[in-house]
């Protein structure tokens, strides 16, 4: 049983605007007035700042879920969230919290996260073309697929050693078992029957024109080198081009972004002479090595700015290193592999490398990318001011939600008798007969009776619930849910094919103590979301005492409500329009 919304009368007055909505709300308005003109008639002005009809127009477009079709209302209800908005970021700037330690770490993070993306973009555009062409070819390539094994090698001096072994005799298996990092391939390499398309480029052309039983590479891919066997091919079947047309296509250009990016990221390497200093991996290790065995003395000055990774303009320090290490929302390397480490540095190096080329184009100094930082970075502070206005709403007790429940319980019925016609027979055409003439006549199971075979036997009993009849008991929840006059069936029991016709029934709501644990947990938590927005409103009640908003209504009733319906919101985390 799922819990219905607790939208009893008696509760309305509070759940008009629940949390989710609350939490919507803020993101879409963040996410669509930030840095906006400010030109436009003022609807409202709340301290410094104006909210103009130019920042109603932009909230007000394009968003999800609805605000009343009613426009006048609608319009009140927008204004009022740009202004309660607005009132909670005065607050968080005026108590400090965009100045904390966390919010400027924060802020930081945004920052890289908005630049990296908007770079990314630059160099592999996600709309890239795909002709028809390609994607018949593409179609035709998986028609066959190949069983492989693959040798995997984080540099490619690691890859060579491989391919040494190998020329040497080793086996295949032995040599993936040893140089393959543990989690990155399966055992002995073994990848089973894969299709072009699965595997990274060039891996995908080895997989199609390499000689079965030799071992061809390495091959660089973006992850590292390659050795890869292909042990034998087979026919694919897939279905016809047309029913992949769509799919494929936008494989190929997952493909080709991939590819773009690829090589836009190593262009960059290449421009900034990204290098890795000798000796640092092997530094690193040891450091490793040493804080694992727990007798790791502390870094010297001199130690800490070592650098481990240069580029032209800048370099990747032993301290960056450490504090890397220790974030959690970094990648980190194998430390108990030398090769490992040395790609991992390469991969920081070339980090801080993006962030330069990022900032050096300006590519979040106005327009879009510069509105997108603002969002998530308002978004943040006004996520930190409802929580701290909703920090001391508490869990509700069970008395709490008990009496809750008191106010819709009428949603939770529970069957105490059914009142029913019913018949079983063996013969499953009789039962189906009389289906077919179900509601022709008086409607009743009696008359269906009568017009399809006189001769089966309708009785007529009242099932008081609970009950230990487990042929009655089976029906409880189907009965609940039907309607008096219904019918179930047939469907095969003990007894026979059997037909039920629901003649009446008596119902009462569930006791509260009865309740699915599920439900009661769901209902708890929705008192305390109710708990939470009534803490929330008594705090916008106070920032309105003190800031003392003021609307122009006059300019407000002269815009047009947008579109014939209703104006929708944003879901969380939608970016802006």
């Amino acid at each position: 049983m799922t819990l219905s919304p607790l939208r009893a009368a008696t509760l309305a007055p509070i759940a008009r605007l629940v949390l989710l909505v609350l939490l919507v709300l803020l993101v879409v308005l963040m996410a669509t007035l930030a840095g906006c003109s400010p030109g436009g008639s003022p609807l409202a002005k709340v301290g410094e700042k104006t909210i103009t009809a130019d920042d109603f127009n932009r909230a007000a477009e394009g968003n999800a879920l609805q605000y009343p079709a009613e426009p006048n209302t609608a319009k009140k209800m927008l204004l009022e969230d740009l202004v309660r908005r607005e009132m909670m970021l005065r607050a968080a700037h005026d108590r400090g919290l965009d100045t904390t330690r966390y919010a400027v770490a924060h802020r930081a993070e945004l920052e890289e996260r908005t630049l990296l993306k908007a770079l990314y973009e630059q160099i592999g555009p996600r709309d890239i073309g795909v002709s028809d062409g390609e994607a018949r070819a593409f179609w035709a390539w998986r028609s066959t697929e190949a069983e492989a094994s693959v040798i995997y090698a984080v540099d490619a001096m690691t890859a060579r050693m491989a391919q040494a072994m190998l020329a040497n005799g080793m086996p295949f298996t032995e040599v993936a078992n040893r140089i393959n990092m543990p989690g990155m391939v399966p055992p002995g390499g073994a990848l089973g029957y894969v299709t072009p398309g699965s595997l990274l480029p060039p891996l995908d052309g080895a997989l199609l024109t390499q000689p079965i039983g030799r071992v061809g590479g390495p091959y660089e891919t973006p992850q590292g080198w390659f050795l890869l066997k292909v042990d034998q091919r087979r026919a694919h079947k897939q279905v016809s081009f047309e029913e992949q047309q769509s799919s494929l296509t936008e494989l190929i250009r997952q493909r080709k972004n991939r590819q773009a990016l690829t090589n836009g990221v190593r262009d960059l390497k290449q421009a900034y002479h990204v290098q890795v200093v000798a000796g640092a991996p092997q530094m690193l290790y040891r450091r490793f090595s040493d804080l694992l065995a727990g007798n790791a003395p502390p870094p010297l000055a001199q130690q800490k700015a070592a650098a481990l990774a240069t580029w032209d303009g800048g370099a990747y320090t032993f301290d960056q290193a450490i504090a890397d290490m220790e974030r959690s929302d970094r990648p980190k390397p194998q430390v108990n592999n030398v090769p490992s480490i040395a790609s991992w540095l390469e991969g920081q190096a070339t980090y801080h490398v993006a962030l330069a080329e990022a900032k050096r184009r300006h590519l979040t100094e106005g327009g879009d990318l510069a509105r997108r930082l603002r969002n998530e970075w308002e978004q943040y502070l006004l996520e930190a001011e409802y929580a701290g206005a909703t920090v001391r709403v508490g869990a509700p007790t069970p008395a709490e939600v008990a009496a809750a429940y008191e106010q819709v319980k009428a949603q939770f019925p529970m069957l105490k008798q059914a009142h029913v016609l019913w018949l079983a027979d063996a013969d499953s055409a009789k039962a189906f007969a009389v289906v077919r003439h179900v509601g022709h006549g008086g409607g009743t199971l009696r008359d269906a009776v009568q017009m399809a075979d006189s001769s089966l036997t309708v009785k007529e009993e009242t099932i008081a619930f609970p009950t230990r009849d487990s042929l009655w008991a089976a029906l409880q929840t189907r009965f609940a849910r039907m309607s008096p006059t219904e019918f179930t069936g047939p469907e095969p029991s003990p007894i026979g094919w059997r037909i039920v016709q629901l003649l009446d029934k008596q119902q009462e709501s569930m006791p509260y103590e009865q309740l699915p644990e599920q439900v009661k947990q769901s209902l708890s938590g929705r008192v305390y979301d109710l708990a939470r927005e009534k803490a929330f409103n008594t705090y916008v009640d106070s920032l309105r005492s003190v800031l003392k908003p003021i609307p122009v209504p006059e300019n407000l009733a002269r815009l047009r409500w947008p579109g014939a319906g209703a104006v929708t919101r944003m879901p969380i985390g939608a970016g802006a329009p």
